[in-house]
């Protein structure tokens, strides 16, 4: 199953697809509790339901494509504003947050 995050609405953390016992709908973890908004709302709404009821949840990618190109785009701006050797160019990336991430 393949979940376009670029249509979840803001907040969400999580897909849980439809089952013979619930309905599609986006999923939010924020401060200890789930909320839910199935794609025909415009709310959140808070699950008061134990969380083993919630089945199958699909977590967000840490790293959605999107986000990544946006960051490349943001880098290749930084580093066209500075004419610079290989250390410079490594200097402007940690200056501008530039952190590695292990892989999972």
């Amino acid at each position: 199953m393949s979940i376009d995050w670029s249509k979840a609405p803001e907040g969400a953390t999580h897909w849980q697809p439809e089952n013979s016992r619930l309905m599609a709908a986006w999923i939010k973890v924020s401060q200890g509790k789930y909320w839910f908004r199935m794609p025909y709302m415009d709310n959140w709404v808070v699950y008061s339901g134990p969380v083993v009821h919630l089945g199958e949840l699909i977590a967000k990618p840490l790293y959605a494509a999107d986000q990544r190109e946006k960051d490349i785009e943001e880098l290749r701006v930084l580093l066209s504003k500075i004419a610079c050797d290989d250390y410079h160019a490594a200097v402007a990336m940690i200056d501008a947050g530039y952190r590695k991430q292990e892989a999972p």
